[in-house]
This record gives structure tokens, sequence and C-alpha cells, in this order.
């Protein structure tokens, strides 16, 4: 299963951490830096741009076919 967060901060580590480790979890910021600094216990996906967005949305769905 796959799962999106938008935005890279506190209560996205908090859902990423309740969310079961089957899980292939992507993170979209549209600030780099915070992207760079977000860290969690877990393998992510880290994609900066505009979750509304349809070419950002269209590149996930690329991303998440590959896997």
């Amino acid at each position: 299963m796959k799962v999106i967060i938008v935005g890279a901060h506190g209560e996205a580590k908090e859902l990423i951490n309740r969310i079961s480790s089957g899980w292939s979890i992507s993170v979209i910021d549209l600030d780099q830096d915070k992207l760079r600094n977000f860290s969690t216990n877990r393998q992510i996906e880290k994609i900066q741009g505009d979750a509304t967005s349809s070419l950002v949305l269209k590149k996930l769905i690329c991303l998440f076919s590959i896997n």
C-alpha cells in the first residue's frame, strides 16, 4: 500500500510512526530545506513541489508504479 503526506512537519513524523511498516510513504513539501532536514526512522520518498500540482502528482504516480 502507498500513502502520500503533504508537508514535512512534526505531524507528518507522527503519522509516519503510526503507519504500519508495509506501506510505501512519500512526503511532499514546497520547501527543499524542510525536506532535507526531515528525518524519520523509516525509509521515505521525499519530493519537493506543490502537492496541488498535476505534474508533481504525475511524478508520484510514476514513482509508485516503479516500486
